[in-house]
């Protein structure tokens, strides 16, 4: 919703939502996964990898942030987000990868309701969620032009 208003009324939207925006996505996404782990109600290694995923998307953004930042590299520049010509946007398969994450964690609450914890439904979706999570992750990781700046650098 909050990314839709500020699309729809630009006035309304900033670097620093679009940076915070993501980040609260995947704190409520970790914080879901654990809290359904807790109680047994998702596996952990599914647990894990989207947590895993998610932790190597921002620690690739803050290297990525590092990288491009020109010098002097300052505590102070590297912060400031109205300098940063840093820019990641979602793909498509990032947002499915959302989008299946958080029917899960619908399916799942539910699921005791309805007492189809071990149905087969529930399995089928661990398993294409924990496959489009690796797929996302791997096409963030080849796909944007930031990685790219990353793998050239390695390569002087």
């Amino acid at each position: 919703l909050d990314g839709f208003i500020a699309r729809r009324f630009p006035s309304q939207s900033s670097k620093l939502g679009s940076i915070l925006d993501p980040l609260a996505d995947k704190c409520l996404i970790s914080v879901l996964y654990i809290s359904l782990t807790i109680v047994n109600l998702i596996p952990l290694p599914l647990t894990f990898l989207i947590i895993s995923r998610d932790l190597m998307l921002v620690g690739g953004s803050f290297y990525l942030r590092y990288v491009t930042l020109p010098p002097p590299r300052t505590w102070r520049r590297y912060w400031d987000v109205e300098r940063s010509g840093l820019q990641i946007t979602p793909n498509l398969l990032g947002k499915a990868n959302t989008a299946l994450q958080l029917m899960l964690v619908g399916i799942t609450m539910l699921s005791p309701l309805l007492d189809c914890i071990d149905q087969q439904l529930l399995k089928l979706l661990w398993f294409t969620v924990g496959t489009t999570t690796i797929a996302s992750g791997m096409s963030y990781c080849v796909q944007l032009k930031g990685f790219q700046i990353i793998k050239k650098r390695h390569l002087k």
